[in-house]
C-alpha cells in the first residue's frame, strides 16, 4: 500500500507541474525551436560531458566504500547509473534501492549500509548543487520560485548533513539515541536497531578522515561544474549566448526541483524548473521548453542505454553462477568425478569493524615482529596472517561486543589524532608502539580492557604462525603461550 500510495503521489506531483509548465503554450513555436535547433557538434559533446560526469561520479562512489570493499571506477559508475536508469523508468525514485541492492550485491555490504552510502551520495550532491546554485546567485539577479527553491533546499538538506555530522563524529552518540529511542518502543528490536546504528555508521565512515572528506567534497563540485558544462554545450544548439551562469542556474535550479518523487524520468518537474530557470534571465518561454526537452533527452536517452546494458551484463553473471551451481550439484556431486568448477568469484559479507589498513598498524605495533628474525618478506606475510586471523575474530564476536569495540576503536582514534594531529596509521612504527604500549598496558583499565583481546589474540596468531615456528624452533609452545 505504502509502494502504491508513493507511486501516486509522484504521479500527481509531475501531473501538476506538467500542466503548469504547457499552460497557455504555443506548441507550434516549440516544435519549431526544436527542428530549427543544430545539433552538431553540440549535442554529441554535451553527451560526452555528461558521462564523463558519470566517470566521476563512479569514483566517488569507490571512495565511499573502499574501507570495506574494493571495487574499480567502472564497477562504481555502473552501481550509479543502474539507480539513474531505474528512476528513468519507474517513479517516486525507486533506483535509489535499485542503487543500493546492486551496492550490496557487488560489494558484499549489507544492503542498510549500501543504502546509507546512497543516501550519502544523495546529500553530497545536493549540497554541491546548492553551492554552485548560491554563488550563481551572487552572480545573477534572482527572486521568486528560485528564490524559494534555495529556501526549502537549503532547509532540506541542512537537516540531512546534521544527521550525516553526528554519525560521522559521533557514531556511539546515534547508538545510544536509537538504542534508548527503540528501548521505548519495545526491546525484541533493540538488537536489530543496534545493528541498523552500526551500518549507518559504517556507511560514512570514509568522512570520518577530514582529507577524505574534503577530496569526496570536491569530486561533488566537479560532477555538477561538468553537468553545468554540458548544459552549457547546448546553449549554442538553440542560439543562445555561452553563458556559463545561466548554464549553473539552469542545472541548479533543474536538480534541486527533480529531488521530490515524480513520474518516471523526472517528467513534469525536469520541465518546468529548467524552462523556468532560463526563462528568469530572458530566454523565450517557447525556447526555454524546448530546451528542456532536449536536455531531457539528452540525459535519459545514454542513461538508458549504459544502464540495460549493465543489468543484462550482471544478469548474466549472475545467470551463469546459479546454472555452473545447479551442475555441480546435480552432476558434478552424483557422478563422483575428479576435479572441480569454478562456479564463480564470490565477494563475502564483511563483518569486521576495522579497516584493514588501521587493523594491521594496531598488529603491527602489538607483536615484536622484529625480534623474530625473519626476511622482510617474512615480516609481511606473518603481519598479513595475523591480522586475517584477529579480524576474523572480531568479526565472530556477538553483535554487543562487535559494536561496543568498535566504539571503543573510534575512540581511540579520535584520541590518538587531538594528541598528534595525524591518525594512527600516519604515526611511525615506534611512536605507534608507545601508544599501544600505554593503552593496553597503562594504569586505565577500560583501556585495558579494550585491548586484551586484541593483544592476546595478535600475539597467539603471531606466534603460531607457520613461518614463525619454522625459523624459531627454540620458542617453546608453554613460551608461545605466554
Amino acid at each position: 500500500m505504502r509502494r502504491a500510495l508513493l507511486i501516486v503521489l509522484g504521479l500527481v506531483i509531475s501531473g501538476v507541474f506538467v500542466a503548469i509548465a504547457v499552460k497557455e503554450m504555443d506548441w507550434p513555436k516549440v516544435a519549431e525551436t526544436i527542428r530549427r535547433m543544430d545539433p552538431m557538434p553540440w549535442l554529441p559533446l554535451s553527451v560526452l560531458a555528461y558521462l564523463v560526469g558519470q566517470f566521476v561520479r563512479g569514483v566517488r562512489c569507490r571512495l565511499l566504500v573502499s574501507h570495506e570493499a574494493n571495487i574499480s571506477t567502472m564497477t562504481g559508475s555502473n552501481i550509479v547509473i543502474i539507480g539513474y536508469a531505474v528512476n528513468t523508468v519507474l517513479p517516486a525514485r525507486m533506483g535509489e534501492v535499485a542503487r543500493a541492492g546492486v551496492m550490496s550485491e557487488r560489494t558484499g555490504l549489507p544492503f542498510i549500509q549500501s543504502l546509507t552510502v546512497t543516501f550519502l551520495e544523495r546529500v553530497l550532491d545536493g549540497l554541491a548543487i546548492l553551492s554552485v546554485l548560491l554563488v550563481t546567485t551572487l552572480m545573477l539577479p534572482v527572486e521568486g520560485l528560485i528564490k524559494n527553491t534555495v529556501y526549502v533546499a537549503s532547509i532540506v538538506l541542512g537537516s540531512a548533513a546534521a544527521g550525516i555530522t553526528i554519525a560521522v563524529a559521533s557514531p556511539e552518540f546515534l547508538t545510544t539515541l536509537i538504542s534508548r529511542t527503540v528501548g521505548v518502543i519495545g526491546r525484541r528490536w533493540h538488537d536489530a536497531a543496534l545493528r541498523l546504528s552500526m551500518y549507518v555508521a559504517n556507511g560514512v565512515s570514509y568522512l570520518r578522515v577530514p582529507r577524505d572528506a574534503v577530496r569526496v567534497g570536491l569530486l561533488s563540485v566537479l560532477v555538477w561544474v561538468i553537468e553545468t558544462v554540458m548544459f552549457l554545450l547546448l546553449f549554442p544548439a538553440f542560439g543562445l549566448p555561452i553563458e556559463f551562469w545561466w548554464a549553473a542556474l539552469a542545472m541548479a535550479v533543474t536538480n534541486l526541483g527533480i529531488l521530490v518523487p515524480s513520474a518516471p524520468g523526472y517528467v513534469g518537474p525536469f520541465h518546468y524548473f529548467c524552462m523556468m530557470a532560463l526563462i528568469s534571465v530572458g530566454v523565450d518561454e517557447s525556447v526555454a521548453l524546448g530546451f528542456a526537452v532536449v536536455v531531457h533527452i539528452t540525459i535519459h536517452v545514454p542513461i538508458i542505454v549504459w544502464g540495460v546494458g549493465v543489468a543484462v551484463w550482471y544478469g548474466v553473471e549472475l545467470g551463469s553462477t546459479v546454472a555452473m551451481a545447479k551442475f555441480v550439484w546435480n552432476e558434478g556431486l552424483d557422478s563422483h568425478q575428479s576435479g572441480a568448477a569454478v562456479i564463480g568469484a564470490l565477494t563475502p559479507r564483511r563483518r569486521d569493524l576495522l579497516t584493514t589498513r588501521f587493523l594491521k598498524a594496531l598488529v603491527e605495533s602489538l607483536v615484536p615482529i622484529e625480534e623474530l628474525g625473519l626476511s622482510q618478506d617474512k615480516q609481511d606475510e606473518v603481519l598479513s596472517g595475523t591480522t586475517d586471523f584477529v579480524r576474523g575474530q572480531i568479526g565472530g564476536m556477538s553483535t554487543r561486543l562487535r559494536i561496543l569495540f568498535a566504539f571503543g576503536m573510534a575512540g581511540f582514534k579520535f584520541l590518538v589524532r587531538l594528541r598528534y594531529i595525524r591518525g594512527f596509521c600516519q604515526l611511525p612504527l615506534t611512536r605507534r608502539q608507545r601508544v599501544v604500549e600505554m593503552w593496553a598496558y597503562g594504569p586505565i583499565g577500560p583501556a585495558r580492557q579494550l585491548f586484551r583481546a586484541l593483544r592476546s589474540t595478535a600475539l597467539l596468531a603471531c606466534y603460531e604462525h607457520p613461518l614463525v615456528i619454522d625459523t624459531n624452533p627454540s620458542i617453546s609452545v608453554e613460551e608461545r603461550s605466554v
